[in-house]
């Protein structure tokens, strides 16, 4: 028993790699010792290598079924290793050997919000605050279930609680804020924002929030005002340089983010993320040789970063040197293989080294499917229906707004949740979408290799969806769905274009075409679809698509959605 007594004098005091070795050897002497495979799990969650812990928890719940932190640790680990799932069913045994127990519920919780179960993660959250009323974790998460759930005034009120009984919380505060935006409380939720960047200067998403709220309030010229005074709180801290920088990137602004990415460098030349947001900025200013090497650093540093390794890739395309772009796309698509903006930047790297592979990912005549969807009961054809669902929606557009870091102009968009709790018009869409897509699903066969088939999920959810609303010259550039292995589009209305604009593609849902930077010979429109009122589109989320604008005056009005 003395090196597991080592062990934990080690754990305690923060040598966890020690700690881990005396765990082992103790392991290897005593292999059905519960808890020291429970404390070696917890060193390697706490060292990050989720594995490790996942295989030494299970191995604790397996000697000792009886211990509840058992389960609620393997949990924990599965819960950060984005198996929300398995987390659910190991903090539900946990519970069964602890009922009632808080902070057990609050992990539960996390789950079910994951899942997008909302209300049975309110439901849960709301029987652990009868246990800790006053607990600010609790609260918070609760406040976002409901918020997620589309209970806004409730969430509300969950968010300001938590504020008031903790002293302030940086996450509630930007929460609370996005909140606020919606309400157009917009003092308010400048207040907000300014209080979780006064408590967490990088706090990013009130950073955003603010930026927005910028927008909304025709104030442009405030929009960095958090960004700059987190440069003058933090003035040798890089990282907030590079949130600046990036956001000017963000904003195709590159020689203004040029000289705030090179500060960040100054301070702190292995800072692999402002290097590949500097690569970037080079690379859209035509300064290839420049770019690569940055890009080249950045890989070093850190050269399993799939978002790095995604830009290096993309700069390599820009640069003419195509192959070597797949060779890098291709190891981040192994290591994150779902993620589209990989895969659909891989196939723009394959079609320009006119690689005949590309034609293993996408099909587009195969892979993007339409079908009209049919008139639901009480209406007298399917444009009856749209004009109900249309005129139902369009009030909710009335304070809706250009989306941050969107790719759609012209237009308002009613953010990522609408089918959630969804009611009247909005619910029979969803119903109607979700049969034509379980009919889809069921028509795929697994192919284990294939980029797309190899994910195919009979037990699909909604993992967002929005409504968008385009006037004359309204358009979305071409883009990819990083939230969805399958994404659809169902048309509304459509503006009454004169057939010679229709045959020149405005107004159009166009497939395959890259974004403009890196349009060429080679890489263009592949399918272009004309929308009518009642046409569902489904089509892989990683494949490449845009709205061409259309010169008219008119409207078109769209469904969209992602589902995993």
């Amino acid at each position: 028993m003395v090196i597991l007594q080592q062990a934990v004098a080690a754990h305690q005091s923060g040598r966890l790699r020690d700690a881990e070795q005396l765990y082992r050897n103790f392991i290897r002497a005593n292999p059905g010792h519960a808890e020291a495979h429970h404390l070696l799990g917890v060193a390697c969650m706490q060292m990050g290598n989720l594995m490790g812990a996942i295989e030494a928890l299970t191995e604790a719940t397996r000697l000792n079924p009886k211990n509840p932190n058992y389960f609620n640790n393997l949990g924990l680990a599965q819960f950060y290793r984005n198996d929300a799932l398995s987390a659910r069913d190991n903090y539900q045994s946990a519970l069964a050997l602890a009922p009632g127990n808080p902070d057990m519920l609050n992990n539960l919780g996390m789950a079910l919000q994951r899942l997008d179960e909302l209300a049975g993660a309110v439901e849960i959250f709301e029987a652990a605050l009868k246990n800790k009323p006053d607990e600010p974790e609790i609260l918070h998460n609760y406040g976002i279930a409901l918020r997620d759930g589309g209970q806004h005034a409730a969430a509300m009120a969950a968010l300001k609680k938590a504020i008031d009984v903790s002293g302030g919380i940086p996450d509630t505060h930007a929460a609370l804020a996005s909140l606020q935006f919606i309400f157009d409380q917009y003092d308010d939720a400048l207040e907000s924002c300014w209080a979780a960047v006064r408590l967490d200067p990088l706090h990013i998403d009130a950073h955003k929030t603010f930026k927005g709220l910028m927008n909304a309030m025709e104030r442009e010229a405030e929009r960095y005002d958090t960004f700059r005074w987190a440069l003058e709180t933090l003035p040798q801290n890089p990282k907030a340089y590079e949130q600046y920088g990036w956001e000017f990137a963000q904003d195709e602004q590159f020689a203004e983010a040029e000289p705030i990415l090179r500060r960040a460098l100054e301070i702190d030349p292995d800072q692999a993320i402002a290097l590949t947001c500097l690569g970037w900025s080079l690379s859209m200013q035509g300064r290839h040789d420049e770019a690569l090497t940055h890009h080249a650093r950045a890989s070093e540093l850190e050269p399993d970063n799939p978002q790095i390794l995604e830009s290096h890739g993309q700069s390599l395309i820009r640069a003419g040197r195509a192959a070597d772009a797949v060779t890098v796309l291709m190891k981040a698509h192994r290591i994150v293989p779902r993620m589209s903006s990989i895969i659909g930047t891989m196939t723009i790297a394959m079609v320009e080294a006119e690689d005949p592979a590309v034609d293993d990912f996408v099909d587009y005549d195969t892979d993007v499917v339409t079908q009209i969807l049919p008139t639901p009961p009480g209406f007298s054809d399917i444009n009856a229906f749209n004009n109900a669902l249309h005129t139902e929606l369009e009030k909710r557009h009335q304070k809706g707004s250009l989306p941050l870091d969107q790719t759609m102009r012209g237009g308002t968009q009613i953010p990522n949740n609408l089918f959630k709790n969804a009611s009247g018009n909005v619910l029979i869409v969803r119903n109607l979408i979700l049969d034509a897509v379980r009919a889809y699903v069921d028509g795929l066969q697994d192919d284990p290799e294939h980029p797309f088939l190899r994910y195919i999920n009979w037990d699909f959810q909604f993992t967002g969806s929005w409504s968008t609303i385009l006037y004359g010259a309204g358009y979305d550039a071409s883009h990819v769905h990083n939230e969805g292995w399958l994404s659809g589009v169902y048309y509304v209305k459509t503006p009454d274009l004169d057939e010679a604009r229709w045959t020149s593609g405005e107004g159009c849902i166009q497939f395959g075409a890259p974004p403009d930077s890196f349009a060429s010979d080679r890489n263009r429109t592949r399918r272009l679809i004309r929308p009518q009122p009642g046409l569902l589109v489904l089509f892989p989320s990683y494949v490449w698509h845009g709205v061409k604008p259309f010169t008219q005056e008119g409207l078109r009005h769209s469904i969209a959605f992602d589902i995993r």
